[in-house]
């Protein structure tokens, strides 16, 4: 970081604001990977039992996602529960852009995910046979997931002002 770039980051209004934004997303990240892969062991066995499949795959995902997430939430909470000031965001201009094309790629992620399934079921020999569900499910899951993720992250920033606000009061 040169003396320009720390000159813009303290003239900037919304740096410690995006730094906060930027803390808070990192301590969901922290824990929703492994939920995101628990979601999707919950979905894979779910199916897999309801056309009479080995239900193992998604039962071991889920133990081994609900695990993850828990020492994700663990490793961060004395992140998650500090008085300190955030660090201000470093790349404002690049933070914004950020927040403007995060909608737009959880929209992608969702069409792609109707797309991908859609090629699952119609372009494969077997796609509409009852055994192919649950890798159907599973796709589906882990992609929307992450796009929930995704779009969480992005509400983050976007109220990043209003929820720095109240992290101030009751700081």
């Amino acid at each position: 970081m040169t003396l320009g770039d720390a000159t813009a980051v303290a003239t900037d209004e919304r740096a410690l604001e995006l730094g906060y934004a930027q803390r808070r997303s990192w301590i969901f990240w922290a824990w929703w990977y492994g939920v995101a892969l628990a979601i999707t062991g919950a979905a894979d066995a779910i199916l897999s039992g309801l056309v009479g499949q080995d239900t193992s795959r998604g039962v071991g995902m889920v133990l081994l996602g609900a695990p993850i997430s828990a020492v994700g939430w663990l490793l961060t909470i004395g992140v998650r529960f500090s008085k300190k000031l955030p660090k201000p965001a470093r790349d404002v201009p690049r933070v914004e852009q950020g927040i403007r094309i995060n909608p737009g790629v959880v929209r992608v992620l969702v069409i792609a995910t109707v797309l991908i399934a859609a090629a699952i079921v119609f372009l494969t020999p077997r796609g509409t046979s009852p055994e192919t569900l649950p890798y159907t499910g599973l796709v589906a899951t882990a992609i929307l997931s992450l796009a929930a993720g995704m779009a969480r992250s992005g509400w983050l920033f976007r109220n990043s002002n209003q929820l720095y606000a109240r992290w101030l009061e009751r700081r």
